[in-house]
C-alpha cells in the first residue's frame, strides 16, 4: 500500500481568524467551499499540496488543555502532538514570524535525528513545529 499525507484537522475557536492567521503567517490559502455540517463549520486551507482542515464547532470548542500548549509536556499525552512544517530557512522564518507578533514557543534547537527545529503557536495556541534539514 502506498500512502501520502493529505491533511491534518484542527479544531479552532474562530474559523475566520484561523483562516486569516494561516494565510498571513504561513501562506496557506483556502481551498474549496466552506462546509456547514452537523453543527460545525469546516474549511480546508492548502499550501504545496498539504492541507489543514479547520473545524469550528457551532457551540464553541472545549479549551486547549494547559499541557497541550507546551511541547515538552504535551509529549506525555496520548494522541497527535503537533504539525511539523519544513522550511529551507528556519532562521529567516522564525525572525519573520517573531516580527509579525507570532508566539515563538521554543527557540531554534537541534533535532536528534538531524536538522533544527523551533515551535510556534497559532492564534488558538496550537503548537506548530518548523523544521529545517541539515
Amino acid at each position: 500500500m502506498f500512502l501520502t499525507p493529505h491533511h491534518v484537522a484542527l479544531t479552532v475557536s474562530d474559523i475566520e481568524e484561523s483562516i486569516t492567521w494561516y494565510e498571513k503567517h504561513l501562506g496557506f490559502l483556502p481551498k474549496g467551499k466552506r462546509i456547514e455540517k452537523k453543527g460545525f463549520l469546516m474549511q480546508l486551507v492548502e499550501q504545496n499540496n498539504f492541507h489543514i482542515e479547520l473545524i469550528q464547532p457551532e457551540d464553541g470548542p472545549n479549551p486547549l488543555p494547559e499541557g497541550r500548549e507546551v511541547s515538552w509536556i504535551d509529549v506525555t499525552t496520548i494522541g497527535t502532538k503537533h504539525i511539523c512544517l519544513e522550511t529551507p530557512d528556519l532562521d529567516g522564518a522564525v525572525k519573520n514570524l517573531r516580527e509579525h507578533g507570532v508566539t515563538i514557543a521554543n527557540d531554534i534547537s537541534p533535532v536528534g535525528f538531524g536538522g533544527r527545529k523551533a515551535f510556534i503557536k497559532d492564534c488558538n495556541g496550537i503548537l506548530i513545529e518548523l523544521y529545517q534539514r541539515d
